[in-house]
């Protein structure tokens, strides 16, 4: 096959596999994926590697004759060995070397000649099975065959971009896979959910309205940011704050996920705010040293709707109370802050950069 269609078909082989390897069409991957699809020819000086490398193109067609050991599994298997550094360099670039390479033996079957996979047995692999259905390198079948490659590449490309695996959920749209979608990329991006529903106090109707994704509280309910700052749930629930009727996940930029551990013996919450940023989410169950009734006075009533980020219930004494943090904001603990507490909190905050 022509350079083109090796390429072509190593970039749709490394998008096709995206899902799997968790490869993107990154720069680094693109170009790995896209030497390692004209690799195998380096054994004929007349490929287009095999021209760049003549010494080494030439001196391979002289020892094994082109289709030999550089397109058999041994080859394949010594070049996976021989790249072993590159891995610990930056893995995804072995891996989507590893895909370009294969991909060319891949191709190379539904030519006239094949591809001797157990070479040195002379065995060879063709597809399909009847001769004159097979491709001839050069010819206007080739051109065709590159041309809807370039196009099934072009549409994985796109669909890489978006996640196939988003793509897939956002035409299902139910809130249980924006669930799975926000689960699967929780660590590493920032997400939107875009949303068509109604709110159940209200009976309001939302249309394609737009929410920054917090945490998800359980398979079928994810919790936002609403319009003022406040949290807010979203799901099928009848006590969810919006009743979702399609929730569409969007990624809006790469994150990194950091957490800290707090431990109290009697000091009061306001030891750790100055260690706490804004958009940092705080989890945990503690003591607090003081009646139940006294902290709710110090608390502001909910907003219709809002979600209760703090539970508070009797303690294990009249004198105590009993405080439960689900992504607690920084503005909720403030609230708290002479509260003496017992115990261990957790905060957690995503540094956020935008995709490239």
């Amino acid at each position: 096959m022509r350079a083109v269609t090796h390429i072509s078909f190593g970039l749709l082989s490394l998008g096709l596999l995206s899902g799997v390897t968790n490869l993107s069409f990154g720069i680094g991957n693109v170009i790995a994926a896209s030497i390692a699809s004209l690799l195998p020819d380096i054994d004929t000086t007349k490929s287009t590697l095999g021209k760049v490398f003549y010494p080494i193109s030439k001196f391979l067609d002289n020892e094994f004759g082109h289709r030999t050991i550089t397109h058999s599994l041994i080859g394949y298997a010594g070049l996976a060995v021989l790249m072993l550094p590159l891995y610990f360099f930056q893995a995804n670039w072995y891996k989507a070397f590893l895909i370009g390479y294969f991909s060319h033996l891949v191709i190379d079957c539904i030519n006239k000649t094949g591809v001797p996979f157990l070479w040195p047995n002379n065995t060879y692999a063709v597809f399909p099975g009847n001769p004159k259905w097979r491709i001839q390198v050069g010819t206007l079948g080739e051109y065709i065959l590159c041309g809807c490659i370039i196009l099934l590449t072009v549409g994985i490309w796109y669909l890489n971009g978006i996640g196939i695996r988003s793509w897939f959920h956002s035409m299902l749209a139910s809130p249980q896979m924006a669930v799975a979608e926000y689960r699967s990329h929780a660590n590493t991006h920032r997400m939107k959910v875009t949303v068509n529903g109604f709110y159940t106090l209200t009976q309001e109707p939302l249309q394609d309205k737009t929410f920054e994704i917090v945490d998800a509280l359980d398979d079928s309910t994810l919790l936002v940011k609403g319009d003022k700052g406040y949290l807010i749930t979203i799901g099928k629930g009848s006590t969810d704050t919006i009743q979702a009727k399609r929730a569409v996940i969007q990624k809006t930029g790469a994150s990194k996920i950091h957490s800290d551990n707090f431990f109290f013996e009697g000091q009061s919450i306001k030891l750790m705010l100055p260690y706490l940023k804004e958009d940092t989410y705080v989890n945990g169950t503690v003591e607090a040293h003081t009646r139940p009734r006294y902290i709710k006075m110090d608390m502001r009533p909910f907003k219709n709707g809002e979600f209760e980020s703090v539970k508070i219930s009797p303690g294990l004494s009249e004198f105590d109370a009993k405080l439960e943090f689900r992504n607690a904001s920084v503005e909720r603990l403030k609230q708290l802050s002479e509260v003496p507490i017992s115990g261990e909190l957790v905060s957690r905050r995503a540094s956020h950069r935008k995709l490239q």
